[in-house]
């Protein structure tokens, strides 16, 4: 995974990005572990809601 990381951090700086983000839930914690380990931090809020019908 940390290879991953590695590749996306790259292909993002070659293409001119400005931030890189991970849809982790925010109950995961190992996944919360990770990413902070690597950098990541809290960025925003995600909506979203169960079908009906």
């Amino acid at each position: 995974m940390i290879a991953t990381l590695a590749a996306a951090n790259q292909w993002a700086t070659e293409h001119g990005l400005s931030y890189l983000s991970a849809g982790i839930h925010h109950r995961n914690a190992d996944a919360v572990r990770f990413y902070r380990r690597h950098g990541y931090a809290p960025s925003g809020t995600s909506w979203a809601r169960r079908p009906t019908g």
